[in-house]
């Protein structure tokens, strides 16, 4: 047994299941957790997912029969591999850190990086590869700050986090330091093209967290949603004719980001492509199918009609029914008229344009179609999938074969995946 297995030997499973978000249950002598591997029936009331027991470093799963230790737990319900795991877990006192530090023991981070990458769950070396660093001030909150760079590697400027992830007053939680000029966000330099695709993003927080999953891949984020002239001629002289994933915020914003800076990408013969929202909510999901190739019209009642047809051609009579039954599922013509409204955002990220039209026999008609766009969607990946948060309530996943994006929620102060 090496070093690593006798800490993890050592750990309470339950607590580590804790601070992962999983409601812990007790059970007589017994705790019980969802199974983090698959969803079974009744695990919001009785679930069988064992923690502890005889050895109370392990977990055990009932129902399906997975389990395995705290590192197992934290790569099934994250969805990372061995070494996120482990950075997690070191980053939450469970393991030693590499100073031998002993794990659980109470200690301050170690600097204004270490802090912020404790509270976002990043990994310092990410935040050192993009070369932030450490501003303090007597009697000011401490900050970590960001180069900004023309396509040639020179700063512009910094942008401002506090490293306690608190917002600067009603300004928000990131700043463009006063007097400085907007530039990219990327490590420096960036890795050759034998490297790509490169992953642009909004901000230098989605940044953080690519490099985080995936150490030394080729990302550069613009400052925010409103990159300016000036950042779209930085990407186009840095990128010329290399592939590009771009990696849209799920709302209105986020889809005017990726038109604009992936037609500025495509002028400089850019191979790009976009990363598309994958709705855990079967209602985004079924319209995402509806209109993503063809043009639909209609009103409301018909639009419900079709959803629910297609939701039984794909899950069955039976778990259509249950779904349909839920409080997730529009009860009726004008409620999914108002959840549309709300989910205009998200389809126009996904490249699907949603507006009110008139019918000729229908009258007020909903129209749903595909926009015209000259790239394409990025496939989403199958497996090995590390979990990277980002600021808009959503999770980007990573993986061999693609790039993707889920919708959360929030749940206690945590964020889990939707079902």
């Amino acid at each position: 047994m090496n070093a690593h297995q006798d800490v993890l030997a050592s750990l309470d499973i339950r607590r580590v299941a804790e601070a992962l978000g999983l409601e812990v249950h007790e059970a007589g002598a017994c705790f019980y957790c969802r199974c983090p591997v698959t969803a079974h029936e009744h695990d919001g009331s009785r679930p069988r997912c064992q923690l502890g027991g005889e050895e109370d470093h392990l977990w055990h799963c009932h129902k399906c029969g997975q389990g395995g230790d705290a590192v197992g737990l934290v790569k099934a319900v994250r969805g990372c591999d061995a070494a996120v795991a482990f950075t997690w877990l070191r980053q939450r006192g469970f393991l030693p850190d590499r100073s031998g530090r002993a794990a659980g023991a109470d200690r301050a981070p170690d600097g204004p990086l270490h802090e912020l990458a404790m509270r976002r769950d990043w990994a310092v070396e990410a935040l050192e590869a993009l070369g932030a660093v450490e501003h303090q001030q007597n009697g000011r909150p401490a900050e970590v700050r960001f180069p900004m760079r023309d396509a040639d590697g020179e700063v512009t400027g910094w942008r401002r986090r506090r490293a306690d992830n608190q917002p600067f007053g009603e300004a928000g939680k990131c700043l463009t330091r006063k007097g400085d000029k907007n530039g990219l966000i990327c490590p420096w330099p960036l890795p050759d093209p034998e490297h790509d695709p490169v992953l642009v993003v909004e901000g230098e927080a989605d940044a953080v967290a690519a490099l985080s999953a995936l150490a030394g891949i080729p990302v550069a984020a613009t400052p925010g949603a409103n990159p300016g002239k000036d950042c779209l001629k930085y990407l186009q002289t840095l990128l010329p004719g290399r592939s590009v994933v771009l990696a849209p915020h799920p709302d209105g914003s986020g889809a005017d980001w990726r038109n604009r800076t992936g037609r500025a990408l495509q002028n400089v013969q850019c191979d790009v492509r976009y990363v598309p929202p994958e709705g855990g909510d079967p209602l985004g999901a079924l319209l995402l199918k509806l209109a993503g190739e063809r043009r639909w019209q209609g009103s409301a009642s018909e639009l419900l009609d079709t959803l629910e047809g297609m939701l039984e051609d794909e899950c069955g009579p039976n778990r259509a029914t249950k779904i349909m039954r839920g409080k997730r599922w529009p009860s009726a013509p004008h409620v999914l008229g108002a959840r549309l409204q709300r989910l205009v955002p998200q389809l126009e990220a996904a490249g699907i344009a949603a507006r009110r039209g008139r019918s000729g026999s229908s009258g007020r008609a909903w129209i749903l179609e595909p926009e015209v766009l000259s790239w394409t969607c990025w496939p989403a990946c199958e497996s090995n999938r590390p979990t990277l948060s980002c600021s808009a309530g959503s999770y980007w996943t990573l993986g061999r074969s693609g790039i993707s994006l889920r919708q959360t929620r929030s749940s206690g102060g945590r964020r889990r995946w939707l079902a």
